[in-house]
């Protein structure tokens, strides 16, 4: 399971279920240096804004709050040619894995 990033409606916000908990994810892109950053809500509180979206580095993963989900979530390349996430990659070889429980 994956989350899907929609490039064309960037910036944008989208709620998800994880983990039977509701929350909220804001996605940009810096054009300039070519990245994504993504933000996280839950109940209306933020929780994380703009963190840097890198290449196998757990989403979030350096943070320790209660209001995170309880999964991971984790930029992946399944094909195994990427050294980093590009607006060209991301949806294409390199996607937001959903694993397991934390």
């Amino acid at each position: 399971m994956h989350i899907e990033i929609i490039k064309e409606e960037i910036p944008y916000r989208f709620e998800m279920e994880l983990a039977k908990e509701l929350f909220t994810f804001e996605v940009h892109y810096n054009k300039r240096y070519d990245f994504f950053t993504i933000g996280i809500e839950k109940d209306g509180q933020v929780i994380v804004v703009g963190e840097k979206v890198v290449l196998d580095s757990p989403l979030f993963y350096a943070l320790n709050d209660k209001r995170l989900p309880k999964v991971t979530i984790t930029p992946k390349d399944n094909s195994g040619s990427e050294t980093r996430i590009t607006f060209e990659n991301l949806g294409e070889t390199v996607l937001l894995e959903i694993g397991g429980l934390l």
